[in-house]
């Protein structure tokens, strides 16, 4: 049974990471190509993101709290504030650095300003954002676990190790839980780090 409610938590965290990565990645992929390919929008937003950026991804939870309550959409929410920076800034940094020599040979061939986009500026900008993508999974599991802990609801880690350590408190129970949370890290890592071969193996 306290297995079971162990892999159930476990499970819990580990949907937080997923959802919030995903938003993550669409969010932060999408604007960091937008502001690398379009320098009007880049220089008009980005001192309002350096201004926010610094913030701590658990310091909104409580205004997310108010809108969506405790729960996977406020935790997954939070998560994305906190991982979405690596990938902004790799996706801004790989559209910037694209080679024209690509793009205009691209157009050379009969390519329109979209389809240039699509299969010659996306491909070259893809390992940008997926370094940023494994960079944001190990904060987006850390910020999930914190936000279970300080946020409680009855799931996740977070309140499984909140839970346990209550009272005299599960010592051992916790410090397992801590080394699983490490362990499911090095694991997704790993996950990634093997997509990444496989799809950008001249990487």
């Amino acid at each position: 049974m306290a297995e079971a409610d162990f892999l159930r938590q476990a499970g819990s965290t580990l949907v937080t990471w997923a959802v919030g990565l995903l938003l993550a990645l669409l969010i932060g992929g999408g604007l960091g190509l937008i502001m690398g390919y379009f320098p009007a929008v880049r220089h008009a937003i980005q001192g309002p993101l350096e201004f926010i950026r610094p913030m701590p991804a658990i310091a909104i939870a409580p205004l997310l709290l108010v809108f969506y309550g405790r729960g996977i959409p406020m935790r997954s929410l939070t998560v994305a504030f906190a991982a979405m920076w690596p990938i902004l800034y790799n996706a801004m940094s790989g559209m910037r650095s694209l080679d024209p020599v690509a793009t205009e040979t691209g157009r050379a061939f009969g390519l329109n300003k979209s389809q240039v986009v699509r299969r010659v500026s996306l491909p070259s900008v893809a390992p940008f954002i997926f370094t940023g993508l494994r960079v944001a999974s190990g904060i987006a599991l850390i910020v999930a676990v914190g936000v279970e802990f300080l946020f409680p609801d009855g799931t996740g880690l977070g309140g499984f190790v909140l839970r346990e350590s209550a009272g005299a408190g599960d010592l051992p129970t916790v410090y397992g839980t801590l080394v699983v949370a490490g362990l499911l890290g090095m694991a997704t890592d790993f996950g990634l780090a093997l997509s990444e071969r496989r799809l950008f193996p001249w990487m």
